[in-house]
């Protein structure tokens, strides 16, 4: 026997033992629902399949998953079945091929090693399409969760993550809810490694600084406060008196509380920057700055979040009123209305 038939002859016995495998795997789906390792004094399948079979949960699960899911994609099927793919790539492939890709994927699982295959399911999500050849680094592996949680505590998630992608400014597709999610663990993981070590005397989001009453100057133990950071504490400050006197102690805000709540009512309790959808965190901004003599009146206050109130006074977005009507200036210099708000009732 020549080199070549010896080839031949051992590719062939391959592809039989490899369509064996689908066999077995349609056999031990039937013995596993209808339950006849009962009637063979076994308690479960995998005992079963332990016992008699001689490998382990791991590959019965996958052989099971494979004969149950695999006849909704053909392409992967025939594969399976014929002996073109071993059951160890058909399982990777159960995990991100669809009735659209099933057939790029197996043309592509013939040519490459399990190992790699592994790498490249890695790298996509569900649905999408083989990465292209030319591409050595592949995106970070990803992994599909699924959990349940009070209606209350997904509400908070989802203006959170809504919260982050307004400070990052970038669109879905560029960082997706997972990333994002991934982006709150860590930072919460971090958070709490930190308290760990030296608990927070302070509560979170609170900026102390002191102002004084004779020369106006605000002044920090730790750093140089910046004009733009006074602007923006000036906007809606609690104010602690700290003069010697019978007021010293007292909390007082510049904005009347019934103010307070005219304006986020009117505001539907939402930044008013457009495209922002974020219910979280929301601070009143002066539309004509407080430190330049703006009043605290409901037509000079207008609803934002954490994240454009900061942006606004460091000068990249702002907000002007032009012919009567409050304008967006954006990032990138795009000047547009802002979000729709209601106008206030007034008696008949």
């Amino acid at each position: 026997m020549t080199a070549q038939d010896l080839h031949q002859a051992l590719l062939e016995a391959l592809a039989t033992s490899r369509a064996a495998e689908h066999r077995l795997a349609v056999l031990l789906l039937e013995m596993s629902e209808q339950r006849l390792y009962r009637q063979l004094g076994h308690p479960s399948m995998s005992a079963y399949a332990r016992t008699c079979l001689e490998f382990g949960a791991f590959k019965l699960k996958a052989l099971l998953k494979l004969a149950r899911e695999a006849p909704a994609l053909p392409v992967l099927e025939q594969a399976f079945a014929s002996g073109e793919l071993p059951w160890t790539k058909a399982r990777l492939l159960l995990r991100i091929a669809d009735p659209d890709t099933a057939a790029d994927w197996v043309a592509r699982a013939t040519h490459i090693s399990s190992r790699e295959l592994e790498r490249q399911v890695d790298s996509v999500c569900k649905g999408d399409k083989p990465p292209s050849p030319e591409v050595v680094d592949l995106a970070p592996p990803r992994r599909r969760r699924s959990f349940l949680m009070e209606a209350t505590d997904a509400e908070v998630l989802d203006k959170t993550l809504a919260l982050l992608r307004s400070q990052t400014a970038l669109r879905d597709q560029d960082l997706d809810n997972g990333r994002l999610l991934g982006l709150i663990i860590r930072r919460a993981a971090k958070a709490l490694a930190d308290e760990a070590e030296q608990p927070p005397s302070e509560p979170l989001h609170r900026s102390v600084i002191t102002l004084c009453p004779d020369c106006a100057t605000a002044s920090h133990p730790d750093f140089q406060v910046m004009d733009h950071v006074v602007t923006q504490a000036l906007d809606d400050p609690e104010v602690l008196d700290l003069t010697h006197g019978p007021d010293r102690g007292k909390l007082t805000r510049h904005i009347p509380d019934r103010t307070r709540r005219a304006v986020l009512a009117r505001d539907d309790y939402r930044c008013v920057f457009p495209g922002c959808t974020c219910t979280l965190f929301l601070d009143l901004h002066h539309v004509h700055p407080f430190a330049q003599g703006g009043d605290h009146s409901e037509h000079n206050l207008v609803t934002v979040c954490t994240a454009h109130h900061a942006a606004a006074h460091d000068g990249h977005v702002g907000l002007f009123v032009d012919q009567g009507r409050l304008m967006a200036v954006h990032q990138g210099g795009v000047v547009e209305p802002v979000r729709h708000r209601r106008q206030p009732r007034t008696a008949a």
